[in-house]
């Protein structure tokens, strides 16, 4: 870049250090507030560059560089020749190159100097002035400086240019006022605490007397303005005194501590009065910070309580916040919170109709209506027709409506509610007869209900290929059905885990090259981004969740297996390596317990392992803990219930349908635990509904889509509805409580294709269920899906998609040769 030469006087000056001092000192309380970024500037020297004349700038995300480097230094390094004010010039011309424009990258430190090289301490040096700077122009070079201060956004430099002090920015102006407010409150609180200026008091209680400033009091409540200037009476004079001998002094301490500081002490012993008082004075600001701390109180005990509070107090935030953990806690709540029985009828049968109560079966609502009538049996039974109306029998066994439902004397003794239930029982009859066990969902009763849980199937390997296909799963119609998600490219072998309502993507493998990329999905937006690069590409890759990070462990990267481990943290952005594992390990599987990692089985490049490891957090160390009963490639782990267990994988000979437990509180032993109805590896696990859920997987000839799920409480397997798509190489995570959850329901997808043909639910789980509704877009994705699922079933085209012309197949393509010969 053509050399920009400019000649400027340099003058020394002398700085007001009581002023510096000052400013230095507002930035450091800033920083400490968490105002101000510290990290990416040196307030001192930001500062001490700006009181000379010029202060240093960042970037604009929106500006091109090529675009305003030239044009930026042109208009701002100009001559500033002659004397000034008969003051003669002392020193030299200097020339102030644009280093930091040609040196994209480069932090803030990195300072231009004016001699054309680059130090990170000496902005002091490339600084030129203007002369006889006044120290007016002192205090506004230093509120310009500030107002470059970006809130909470460490960014990297483009370019660093030097500007007059008199150069109008104006983009952060925030910064310096809420610096400068802290200064502010303090007066606020010294005048008030002295007794300072007061123009106005206000008499409490027990005769408690404040001595306030009306135009303070008044900026924070409309009410006491109003009282102040009389208008409430109708009058022109001002009022210096209000009697409020209602309101217990303590209080109104908190309200006044608001309006001079704009904090108060909000606590479990004062919000019940606080709340409503400052609904009365119209001080909206206490009112927020009420809603704030009762929303972070909310449990099952005393959410129903803070939830009537918030609606007689129009807390509208949170009240609607009240009303989801309601929906999403009820069973808690049920059997926990002596509130529940308080509530009125009309209350309960709110709660009890609303699609999106999170119940995993009907017989829970049913108790529910049971617990509450019997509470108060003889004023409440009139009540009981009604709340049945709120129960939707098709999720109900018929055994337990035989037995409980229709067996309660409140109902045999009440023809009402025998009329109410005669559909019901019809119903239900009819389905206990029915030897495919299908459900009508066309049928009120058996309308789903929207569920807190959704299940997310991402990628995979399928008739040949990766895939991009996304599909998700309602336990609540036991139906699984395509999402839209843009922007996904094909990819197997690759980890999933959830966290903060986010979706993240960890490595695999599209048929050519092994990743180290993380994509990150959000089920609101539907939208996928980029994070952070792994420092290795990792298929096979074992990942978890603790503590807010995320850990993935071994895999291959196209050369070897590997034994490093990285972990990443969301926040920041980043990766960082934590000590490897003992063993190399590809195709294991990880899952976190008790402040620790676990990861089992996998292959090392020459044997299938039956080894396990544990990595404490706490001494930053990989232990060995008993082995397996069986070696496992292509194993799930997870954690369920304070155990470990290990389902399914290939052993070298055949994939396994056995699985294993391991309590590291109870037993060092692995323990066998009832195997699973078809045999799999390289299949997805997840907890839903508190039960194990295995998606998927290979079991030897081809890949599937059944699902069954473990009900640790029976210690059976249950089959649910297959997967739209056979595949295997998939990965999955479960989300709870999405706010947009019932656009991934049920009753999201048959209002969108509106109210179409609907499909049947196998019981059985090992057929394909038709797709609810119909139209051009349905029948589309049906053609692609059946194509795949035709192309998987092909006996030749299975060998081709695990095996040997893929090559992608762990076991398949890396294991020793007897393994391959025996595929």
């Amino acid at each position: 870049m053509e050399e920009l030469q400019s000649e400027v006087r340099y003058e020394s000056n002398s700085i007001n250090d009581s002023l510096s001092a000052a400013i230095e000192r507002s930035i450091e309380l800033g920083v400490k507030s968490g105002k101000l970024e510290c990290g990416n500037f040196w307030p001192s020297s930001v500062m001490a560059a700006s009181l000379r004349g010029y202060v240093w700038t960042g970037f604009d995300n929106n500006e091109s560089e090529e675009d305003s480097r030239e044009e930026d230094l042109r208009g701002i390094f100009r001559r500033r020749g002659g004397a000034s004010r008969g003051r003669p010039a002392r020193n030299p011309l200097l020339i102030l190159r644009p280093l930091l424009s040609s040196l994209p990258g480069r932090r803030l430190g990195s300072r231009p100097r004016a001699d054309g090289q680059l130090r990170q301490d000496d902005a002091q040096e490339a600084i030129v002035a203007q002369s006889n700077i006044t120290r007016r122009r002192f205090r506004t070079a230093a509120v310009l400086a500030l107002k470059q201060c970006k809130r909470k956004q460490a960014a990297r430099v483009r370019k660093c240019v030097c500007l007059p002090s008199n150069y109008a920015l104006v983009e952060f102006p925030i910064v310096w006022s809420e610096l400068r407010t802290v200064r502010t409150i303090n007066e606020r609180f010294t005048f008030r605490a002295n007794r300072q200026l007061c123009d106005g008091a206000i008499r409490c209680a027990k005769d408690e007397f404040f001595p306030v400033h009306r135009a303070i009091l008044s900026a924070v409540s409309p009410y006491f303005k109003a009282l102040f200037t009389n208008s409430l009476k109708g009058g022109k004079s001002e009022t210096t005194e209000v009697v409020i001998d209602s309101v217990p002094s303590e209080i109104f301490a908190l309200i006044l501590d608001y309006a001079y500081t704009g904090t108060c002490n909000v606590n479990a012993d004062n919000v019940e009065q606080l709340l409503p008082l400052a609904d009365q004075f119209e001080v909206l600001g206490v009112v927020q910070l009420c809603c704030q701390f009762l929303l972070q109180e909310l449990k099952p005990d005393n959410c129903l309580g803070i939830f009537k509070f918030a609606r007689h107090y129009f807390c509208r935030d949170l009240e609607e916040k009240g009303r989801r953990y309601i929906r999403h806690h009820f069973k808690q709540i049920l059997y926990e919170s002596s509130e529940f029985k308080e509530l009125q009828s009309e209350e309960l049968e709110s709660i009890l109709e609303d699609d999106e109560l999170n119940v995993k079966n009907e017989e829970i609502v049913f108790e529910a209506v049971k617990t509450w009538v019997e509470y108060k049996v003889e004023e409440r039974k009139i009540h009981v027709a009604k709340l049945l109306e709120c129960i939707r029998y098709g999720s109900m066994s018929y055994n337990y409506f035989a037995d409980n439902v229709l067996n309660w004397k409140l109902i045999r003794e009440d023809e009402t509610c025998q009329r109410t239930l005669q559909s019901a029982k019809a119903y239900l009859t009819e389905q206990d007869n029915k030897q495919n066990g299908e459900i009508d969902m066309k049928n009120p009763l058996s309308r789903p209900r929207v569920p807190y849980e959704i299940l997310f199937a991402i990628g995979g390997w399928s008739a040949g290929s990766p895939t991009s296909f996304v599909e998700t799963y309602d336990t609540r119609a036991d139906r699984w059905f395509l999402s839209v998600s843009t922007d996904l490219t094909p990819r197997a072998y690759h980890g999933i885990c959830a966290l903060n309502d986010l979706i993240y993507m960890i490595g695999g493998f599209d048929g050519n090259e092994h990743f180290n990329t993380v994509r990150c999905f959000d089920p609101v937006t539907k939208e996928w981004r980029e994070r952070a690069c792994m420092y290795h590409a990792r298929c096979y890759v074992s990942v978890c969740t603790h503590g807010g990070k995320i850990y993935a462990l071994g895999g291959y990267n196209g050369r070897t297996r590997m034994n490093s481990a990285e972990r990443y943290e969301p926040q920041k952005n980043q990766w960082e390596m934590i000590p490897p594992m003992n063993r190399q390990r590809s195709d294991a599987s990880a899952a976190a317990l008790r402040n620790k990692i676990y990861i089992v089985g996998g292959f090392n490049g020459q044997e299938i392992l039956d080894s396990a490891e544990v990595y404490d957090l706490e001494s930053n160390q990989w232990s060995y803990i008993r082995s397996m009963i069986s070696p496992r490639s292509g194993v799930s782990l997870v954690a369920f219930r304070d155990s470990l267990y290990a389902l399914g994988g290939f052993n070298g000979f055949i994939r396994l349908s056995s699985g294993e437990r391991y309590s590291p509180n109870n037993s060092e032993d692995w323990q066998e635990v009832t195997e699973m109805f078809s045999p799999r590896s390289n299949f997805a696990t997840v907890i839903l509904d508190d039960m194990i859920f295995v998606v998927g997987g290979f079991n030897g000839t081809t890949t599937i889509a059944y699902v069954e799920c473990y009900d640790a409480d029976s210690n059976e397997w249950y089959d649910a509805s297959p997967m739209n798509l056979n595949r295997s190489a998939l990965s999955a995570c479960v989300i709870s409580g999405l706010s947009n959850a019932r656009e991934y329901s049920y009753l999201s997808k048959v209002r969108d294709l509106g109210q179409g043909r609907t499909g049947q639910a196998t019981s059985n789980g090992r057929g394909k269920p038709d797709q609810a509704g119909e139209g051009p877009a349905e029948t589309n994705v049906a053609m692609i899906i059946d194509e795949a699922v035709g192309m998987d079933a092909a006996g030749p085209i299975d060998g081709m998609a695990e095996g040997a012309v893929a090559n992608f197949h762990e076991e398949d393509d890396e294991a020793p040769e007897d393994f391959r010969n025996v595929e």
